[in-house]
């Protein structure tokens, strides 16, 4: 049990530290979503 306890606090630490990176990365999947939204609009109008 102590393993997996260590584990998991091992992974919030790193989770802290990677949410910067995580925001910038979701950022950029929001961008290229929207991107793909527009692109899809842009077919149904032709």
């Amino acid at each position: 049990m102590n393993f997996f306890i260590s584990c998991i606090i091992l992974k919030f630490r790193l989770a802290k530290v990677r949410t910067k990176q995580v925001k910038t990365l979701t950022n950029i999947f929001n961008i290229s979503f929207k991107e793909l939204e527009d692109i899809k609009d842009r077919y149904n109008e032709t």
